[in-house]
């Protein structure tokens, strides 16, 4: 893979993500990626993921990015929800919808790179095979968690995957 744009939240929005996932050692990066899960679960926040290529189309995009405004915006997270992952994990994950803004955001960056984004709009919170941790910690987020909420989107980041996995820039 080549890189990937993701959301960058306000720091109230990141603090939300670390109650919810409490005293879990979460990692959030799914396995069969690449990659060294650790190493990128420490560089990357919690986000969603809004547009991704491969190294082939490096120069392309990067080029077109050079023209991308950020306009702030707001994501609706709706619930939680586990589904199946790679290597017998499950993945546990908040379900998000477009709110204020987004969809506009989204228009104005299909635009610029002329290609569609990411359509399953969601933010990891933990990856594991040990799937009793992860049912758990679905179930206390059902119980505790009260859903929906708003998180502000500040801007977008911009990452080199997979080897190694490093921070490039901030689209604000």
């Amino acid at each position: 893979m080549g890189h990937t744009l993701v959301t960058r939240f306000d720091e109230a929005g990141y603090e939300r993500f670390r109650w919810i996932v409490g005293a879990f050692p979460a990692n959030k990066i799914p396995y069969g990626r690449d990659c060294d899960r650790e190493a990128a679960n420490r560089i990357l926040k919690h986000h969603v993921t809004v547009f991704h290529w491969g190294k082939a189309r490096d120069g392309y995009y990067l080029k077109r990015l050079e023209d991308f405004r950020f306009q702030p915006c707001r994501l609706a997270v709706t619930g939680a929800a586990v589904m199946p992952g790679e290597e017998n994990s499950l993945l546990l994950y908040l379900k998000v919808k477009p709110a204020e803004g987004f969809p506009e955001m989204v228009t104005g960056l299909e635009k610029v790179i002329q290609a569609p984004t990411t359509d399953f709009l969601h933010i990891t919170l933990a990856v594991s095979k040990d799937h009793g941790e992860i049912l758990a910690l679905n179930r206390r987020m059902q119980e505790t968690v009260k859903f929906p909420f708003l998180i502000n989107v500040t801007g977008l980041d911009l990452y080199h995957i997979w080897k190694p996995t490093s921070y490039v820039r901030c689209y604000q």
